[in-house]
């Protein structure tokens, strides 16, 4: 039997081949892939979770307007609103005393005895002085006027001076006018001569000519002649008068500019004199109103001096006469004070044996209801107290009431006072709280935001960055002007960035830190 094999190779099972290292980092299997990038993961999540828990802590606060109150605390004291203080004469013997302190009083009942006789010459003494006073009153009331007459004459002489001035110069302008129409007029003759003793020089030259001619003839006509000579003699007769009346016209005429020359000549010295005239009154004038001035200025001096003196004249005067009446009406009473109100005697300043002073106590005014006093040190002292708040807490009760009285102490403290409404307080202790100020500000912040270092003021904003472990709030230190504070609150000038600042923190900040925010 032909056997017959399988042509086909037969394939044997394969072996585990050996894998170099490299080969064996590039056939990671994916499900190892998946759990390195889980594992990846969760090491993240803690790494962030543990980074987180160990940042510091921050509440945060966003600047936003408010308003800054200043304000103290003190402790004072609640007792009746100060009574009415009664006045007397001083110096009167008391002889009795009907009251004591804390006793309520009517008006008009008997508070004291005062020895008659010294009313009596107390009212006669104090009417005598108050007659002086009131007499030098009513001169230092009377106007204060400066003396004019000495300028008013002055003004007269000056105006006199300028008058006698004009007057001089019309008189002797008038003088010269008519010295120069008389001068003319000569002058005026002399010309007049002067033209006729040309015409008769002219009128004989011609004449004797005529005759020459006619004696130079064969048969002169005698009779021609006769009466050429006989007109000659006429002429020559005319022309000796005419130069005569010449010769005297000339001398009138230099007699007449000598005048008129006097005259302008006198003229001006009068012009001359009539000015000094006129200049010493002006000077003397200047001189009058200089001192005038000087007067006003020192009338002016006197009578605000004496109005200054007037003034404290007058309260004097009403002083003494409010005490004249009150000596008068003790004096009707035989020497008996009475009460001026009713209410109660809170203090006497009265002693039987003793003379009495300008205060005799204090009656208290139900009217009047509570007051509040209290003190501030000096380095609290509030000078200024227009406007200054008070709240006032005893209990359950508040008011809040408006500083009335001031007095500064010695030790540059100061206690005030102030009225108190309603009739339900207790005389005793009460807390209050003085408000001096209320400003508002259109950026404030708590006070607790605020740092300082060597640069200044300044406050932590929060800003949100995308950082490896993702979205993180950073730190950033911003240099701030504070303008106010007080216990609980900043107001800021300058703060523009408007983010969220730092108010509180569980650890110590710096700039670029990492921070958490509470809740």
């Amino acid at each position: 039997m032909k056997i017959v094999r399988d042509s086909a190779v037969r394939q044997e099972p394969a072996q585990p081949q050996a894998v170099s290292p490299e080969e064996n980092r590039f056939s990671i299997r994916p499900r190892q892939i998946a759990l390195f990038f889980l594992w990846m993961l969760a090491f993240t999540l803690l790494a962030r979770g543990t980074s987180g828990a160990l940042l510091p802590e921050v509440q945060l606060s966003t600047p936003a307007p408010n308003t800054i109150t200043q304000s103290l605390t003190a402790t004072g004291t609640i007792q009746w609103a100060a009574g009415s203080l009664f006045y007397l004469p001083e110096g009167l013997l008391v002889e009795a005393v009907f009251v004591s302190e804390g006793e309520a009083v009517q008006e008009g009942d008997k508070i004291a005895a005062l020895r008659r006789e010294d009313v009596e010459q107390k009212l006669r003494s104090l009417q005598a002085e108050l007659a002086q006073k009131q007499t030098e009153y009513a001169r230092l009331t009377k106007p204060v006027a400066a003396d004019s007459y000495d300028l008013e004459k002055a003004q007269q002489a000056l105006q006199a001076a300028y008058q006698a001035a004009e007057n001089s110069a019309a008189a002797w302008a008038e003088k010269e006018a008519n010295a120069g129409s008389e001068r003319d007029a000569l002058q005026r003759e002399l010309n007049e001569r002067q033209e006729k003793a040309a015409q008769y020089a002219r009128e004989i030259a011609e004449k004797q000519a005529q005759r020459e001619l006619l004696q130079q003839e064969e048969s002169p006509d005698e009779e021609i002649i006769s009466r050429i000579e006989a007109e000659l003699t006429q002429l020559t007769a005319e022309e000796t008068q005419n130069r005569e009346a010449l010769a005297e016209a000339e001398a009138r005429l230099n007699e007449a500019d000598a005048a008129l020359e006097s005259v302008q000549s006198q003229r001006e010295e009068a012009a001359r004199t009539a000015a000094q005239a006129a200049e010493q009154a002006e000077q003397a004038r200047n001189d009058a109103r200089h001192a005038y001035e000087k007067s006003v200025e020192a009338a002016s001096e006197t009578a605000a001096a004496n109005a200054a003196s007037a003034t404290v004249l007058a309260e004097q005067i009403r002083e003494m006469e409010s005490s004249v009446e009150t000596l008068k009406k003790l004096d009707e009473q035989e020497g008996v004070f009475c009460a001026p109100q009713t209410g109660t005697v809170e203090s006497l300043q009265l002693m039987q044996g003793q003379t009495s002073g300008q205060v005799g106590g204090s009656i208290s005014d139900p009217e009047r209801g509570y007051q509040i006093r209290f003190a501030l040190e000096a380095e609290d002292a509030v000078q200024d107290t227009a406007g200054v708040t008070v709240t006032v807490m005893q209990g359950a009760k508040s008011e809040s009431v408006k500083i009335n009285s001031s007095v500064s102490q010695q030790d540059g403290g100061v206690v005030l006072s102030a009225a108190l409404t309603g009739s339900d307080w207790q005389v005793g202790k009460a807390e209050l709280t003085i408000r001096l100020s209320e400003t508002e500000y259109d950026c404030c912040l708590p006070v607790s935001a605020l740092h300082s270092d060597n640069g200044g003021d300044f406050v932590y904003s929060v800003e949100e960055r995308n950082t490896i472990l993702g979205l993180q709030n950073i730190v950033r230190k911003v240099y701030v002007e504070v303008v106010e504070r007080n216990n609980e609150l900043a107001a800021l000038r300058n703060y523009t960035t408007g983010a969220p600042v730092v108010a509180a923190t569980t650890k110590s900040l710096q700039e670029g830190a990492r921070v958490r925010t509470a809740g």
